[in-house]
């Protein structure tokens, strides 16, 4: 299964699991996209996987070139691996193209499954207009060069809470939660909603 996660201040994602966006999706042009890619094992064997593919934009310039990647450890059958990319610019009217190919046995690799085709639409649709509140870069993310997740999460506030205060405890509480969780924070940015009230 190939997924794409876009990620914007502006651009509410859909309510699905995790918020990502099937192959061929329609999202607003100038947010930034990440692909998942699942790869199930059904053979009646533990298999290693690997992975590779390319994102090309409109103009056929690539926006991410994901290099042959095997997973760490064996998959067991009937089980799936996850791979994800890199962010890229989705910065381009028009469709962004995937090329992507999956493989078992690294010793003597072997196509499983491929696709080749649109990743994404572009669209000019005008998003709501946000403004930069607060960016928080903690100390850890200047040291830690690994796997990471990324979120975009929206809430609504009464008109007479200051966004400031706002973003102060929101920022405190998700760092709370990702310590409970057993990670660590590594940057965290708050908008604000711009656009009039009425």
């Amino acid at each position: 299964m190939i997924a794409l996660e876009v990620l914007s201040p502006s651009y509410n994602r859909p309510s699905s699991s995790k918020g990502l966006l099937s192959v061929g999706a329609s999202v607003p042009i100038g947010t930034k996209g990440k692909v998942y890619v699942w790869g199930y094992n059904d053979m009646a064997i533990k298999q290693k996987m690997g992975v590779q593919w390319v994102v090309t934009d409109p103009d056929g310039i690539v926006a991410e070139d994901y290099g042959l990647d095997w997973s760490f450890e064996y998959v067991n059958p009937d089980e799936d691996h996850r791979f994800y990319g890199d962010r890229f610019d989705l910065d381009k009217l028009g469709t962004y193209t995937i090329a992507i190919e999956l493989f078992m046995n690294p010793a003597s690799p072997v196509i499983v499954d491929s696709y080749e085709g649109a990743l994404c639409t572009t669209t000019t649709e005008v998003p709501p207009e946000y403004e930069l509140l607060e960016e928080t870069i903690y100390p850890y993310a200047y040291i830690y060069d690994g796997p990471h997740e990324g979120g975009i999460f929206t809430f609504k506030s009464d008109p007479l809470t200051p966004a400031s205060w706002i973003s102060g405890r929101l920022a405190a509480s998700c760092e709370d939660e990702i310590r409970k969780a057993g990670g660590k924070m590594l940057e965290m940015r708050v908008y604000v909603d711009k656009s009039p009230l009425l």
